[in-house]
């Protein structure tokens, strides 16, 4: 669908390519941007998480070790645990599940056993929590953890995040496996913060929460969460940013298309231009070969050398045409003066005398044919010949309605005029335009019975002036009304009366050089209306 059937109006060519910038730069700003700020997002939230996850490892350690959490060394995961500790250990605690090892302080050893010489397994079975180690004569260490006497240091530890992070910024619970809170830290706004997770945006005076829930072995959950209000208003502060940066790009998109088309279009408009002056008949015509891109000079060198063609075939024309018409017209005067001599002579008889009659009148009809004929090549192949003057066109319809008046009063038809208030002006060849008129005229009378109606009706606005001429004649069928303008077409129904099919082609030549229109309603056996347009620019 076109820009013109969807909108309804015609778009040029300039504001299509700049709409076409403006929207392939929002698409590709919208496409970055959102890119952009989706992947600052998933880095601010993935450095937060890390952040999150850190410290409820560090509050699992608590809760594993108490306040030895921060004496032991090296911590490691469970699987660089040697086989034959592990065989060890699944001897006498089988199904034990080993959570992580580490190795003892080299400067504070804090076991009482002095004699292990492996990492320190922390295991948990059964509800229970273990420490256990290999000692140097292979027999295992253990000692179960009491977990509740943990929780003090726990609690400690928690608060101390809090207090670092502040109560604003992060939310710490341990909750039991029904739910049930057993360590929590304060939160100043919302004591049931986080039992469903975070909330949507955070509007004014909104707090949004990120939580990370651990589960531990026991089935307890050490709950964190964390205050991404911020987050979500430095994310937000860069879509803005980037909405009034994708703004100003799109807007340069669209003065970069609108400059791109304006150079494209030039030359397209230096074609056009030399098209509009070759229609109204000046065939001499070339267009100035500038700096132009390959394809637009292309398209003015094979635009030139058409017209250089055009031009030689409209002269070559001009001169067969005046030819043809010198060699016809000879001997057409020679007979007509001989028919007219052999009658001027008084020894003619009547046979000799009907003949000569009417061979004269058909050497006549011949003339008006052929001059016809030429007129309308002339027309049509050299409108720049015509000789424009202002008019007044209510006078010149007002002389033709009282020239064609007494046909009217002969054929009993009621000939009309309507003229507008003012007098209407029109920048037109004088002689054509009475040639317009008159033919038009002479066709309605032409197919009009007697008691039938012939108006003349001038009408004119801002836009343009018309001229309608109606009639209440035999009327044109509609499969003849496109054909009615081509030169010796004649409809059926006006077959039967006089008429060479010239005098519509007259017309249409005289209207199409001067840059009008015209257009023709007709229904059989009612009568048709036909309307010359005369645009308000050259009125």
């Amino acid at each position: 669908m076109s820009w013109k059937n969807k909108f309804g109006f015609r778009t040029s060519l300039k504001v299509k390519v700049a709409v076409s910038y403006m929207l392939l730069f929002f698409i590709s700003c919208s496409a970055v941007f959102l890119l952009l700020i989706f992947i600052i997002k998933q880095n601010l939230t993935t450095s937060g998480d890390a952040l999150t996850s850190q410290q409820a490892t560090d509050l699992e350690r608590v809760y594993f070790l108490g306040i030895r959490a921060e004496q032991i060394g090296e911590i490691l995961p469970p699987e660089q645990l040697s086989e034959t500790d592990m065989s060890l250990i699944n001897s006498h605690f089988p199904d034990a599940q080993v959570l992580f090892i580490y190795r003892r302080s080299p400067v504070n050893d804090i076991f009482d056993d002095q004699s292990a010489i492996s990492p320190t397994a922390f295991c948990y079975q059964e509800g229970n929590y273990y420490e256990l180690r290999r000692k140097q004569d292979n027999s295992l260490y253990h000692r179960r953890i009491n977990i509740r006497q943990n929780l003090h240091n726990l609690r400690r530890k928690l608060n101390l995040m809090v207090y670092s992070y502040g109560r604003d910024n992060i939310s710490i619970r341990l909750l039991e496996p029904d739910g049930t809170v057993l360590v929590e830290s304060e939160h100043p706004h919302d004591p049931d913060l986080g039992k469903n997770g975070a909330a949507g945006l955070p509007g004014k005076g909104q707090t949004e929460f990120r939580f990370l829930r651990r589960l531990l072995p026991d089935g307890r959950v050490i709950e964190i969460g964390r205050n991404i209000t911020e987050l979500e208003l430095k994310i937000r502060q860069y879509r803005e940013l980037f909405l009034i940066i994708s703004l100003i790009i799109v807007f340069g998109g669209g003065v970069i298309g609108w400059l791109v088309a304006v150079h494209f279009i030039s030359g397209v408009r230096r074609v056009t231009s030399a098209a509009q002056q070759i229609y109204s008949g000046d065939y001499s015509h070339r267009i100035e070969l500038r700096d132009e891109d390959a394809e637009i000079r292309e398209l003015m060198e094979t635009f030139n050398k058409m017209n250089a063609r055009t031009e030689a075939l409209m002269e070559e024309l001009r001169i067969v045409t005046d030819d043809v018409a010198h060699d016809l017209r000879t001997p057409l005067t020679r007979i007509s003066g001989n028919v007219e001599l052999a009658l001027s002579s008084r020894d003619v008889n009547t046979d000799f005398q009907s003949v000569c009659i009417t061979v004269a009148e058909e050497c006549a009809r011949m003339k008006n044919l052929l001059d016809t004929m030429l007129e309308i090549s002339r027309t049509n192949s050299r409108p720049d010949e015509l000789h424009k003057v202002q008019i007044d066109f209510t006078e010149l319809l007002s002389e033709a309605h009282e020239l064609m008046m007494p046909l009217a009063e002969e054929k009993f038809i009621d000939f009309k005029l309507r003229l507008p208030d003012k007098k209407v002006n029109v920048f037109a060849d004088k002689m054509k335009l009475q040639r317009l008129v008159a033919n038009l005229l002479e066709n309605a009378f032409k197919f009009t019975p007697s008691c039938g109606k012939v108006i003349i009706n001038l009408e004119h606005d801002d836009r343009e002036c018309r001229l309608l001429i109606s009639d209440t004649g035999c009327g044109i069928a509609e499969s003849d009304q496109k054909r009615i303008f081509e030169r010796f077409f004649r409809a059926d129904a006006s077959r039967h009366f006089s008429g060479n099919g010239l005098g519509l082609a007259l017309v249409n030549a005289i209207v199409a050089a001067h840059g009008w229109r015209i257009e023709v309603e007709s229904i059989p056996g009612s009568g048709s209306v036909f309307t010359v347009f005369i645009p308000a620019q050259i009125t």
